[in-house]
């Protein structure tokens, strides 16, 4: 008798493909959905473009420095996709979770590679390089004048914003067969996405645009790979998980970002300042202010801040996996 290899069990070995023909769409169907997504989000964000909304809503509810809310949304918002991320990739992995659950297996899959691709790779590298856009920050609440190279940045789309409306990502595998559990997802999404949006809004690091085209790019790519897997449900699972982790190493080493401001006062004492550049010295008035500006690449979501710790101004990284790192740094003083 021949004995075949061990293999790791696909979804059409276990399960019956024309069961889930009723949740594939026609091509007109998945047109419709399309544009039905991006013309509410696209045409708010056109709307708000239009009517000068866009820079005045950022004008009305920035806070300089942040707030406690802001800053907790900056740092532990990201993290329920993350989780929910990290859980969907262990059960791809993991065939005997979903062997007699076709459901669990599809929404794992959409969930993981909707992070991955849409939020990951497609919003946070392509459209944000090709975007182009500087932060609100840099130049509508800024207190001197910018030079031109300045205008340039990573504002559109929002990153944190997208990891936040793509916790609604499962509602498209699961709305006719759970249609509850898929509508409970949409709301969560659709409120952590705009909350995580207002809190970005308020520091000033996005405008009100940039997290509406976040919120149709998170939909839209969950839909679409909905649909995919639908049509596609012979691709082996070990296969879609390393392809996800791959995906996951070239969005978190590849990500660029430009222009990054960063400040702190110099009005305590301190005994040195630890950067990858050395500060140099001009008058202007108010009081005493260290401005440091990076370029480099980092980890999508990841934070740097300047921090003093033992009397040494230094940088700070939070989730971050930074390198290739340039900057310049300022320290201004008054006239005496």
């Amino acid at each position: 008798m021949r004995i075949m290899p061990a293999m790791l069990p696909t979804p059409s070995r276990l399960v019956n493909p024309s069961a889930h023909q009723a949740t594939v769409q026609t091509p007109k169907q998945m047109l419709r959905e399309q544009a039905l997504i991006w013309g509410l989000f696209g045409g708010a964000a056109l709307l708000l473009a239009l009517t000068g909304l866009d820079h005045t809503l950022v004008h009305t509810l920035h806070i300089d420095g942040g707030n406690t809310f802001t800053k907790l949304l900056r740092r532990y918002g990201p993290y329920p996709a993350m989780i929910l991320g990290l859980a969907g990739l262990i059960c791809l992995l993991w065939p005997h979770l979903w062997r007699k659950r076709p459901t669990l297996y599809q929404t794992a899959a959409v969930f993981t590679l909707s992070l991955v691709l849409g939020t990951g790779l497609f919003n946070q590298i392509l459209v944000k390089n090709l975007a182009d856009r500087p932060r609100p920050r840099d130049f509508l609440v800024a207190t001197t004048d910018l030079t031109a190279d300045s205008f340039r940045g990573n504002s559109m789309p929002s990153g944190h914003a997208a990891v936040g409306f793509v916790l609604a990502a499962p509602f498209f595998p699961l709305r006719r067969k759970r249609p509850r559990l898929a509508k409970a997802f949409l709301a969560t999404g659709l409120s952590l996405g705009f909350v995580l949006g207002l809190s970005r809004i308020m520091l000033g690091a996005h405008f009100p645009t940039d997290v509406l085209i976040a919120g149709a790019i998170a939909l839209s790519s969950a839909a679409l790979l909905t649909q995919t897997m639908l049509r596609f449900p012979r691709i082996p699972a070990y296969i879609l998980a390393l392809g996800t982790l791959a995906t996951a190493l070239a969005v978190i080493l590849g990500n660029f970002f430009y222009n990054l401001t960063l400040t702190y006062p110099l009005t305590e004492p301190f005994r040195s300042i630890s950067l990858p550049c050395q500060p140099t010295t001009i008058i202007a008035e108010g009081p005493p202010t260290l401005t440091v500006i990076l370029h480099g690449f980092g980890a999508p979501l990841s934070t740097l801040e300047l921090v003093k710790s033992n009397d040494i101004i230094k940088l700070q990284t939070h989730l971050g996996l930074y390198h290739s790192l340039r900057c310049s740094a300022t320290i201004s003083q008054p006239a005496e």
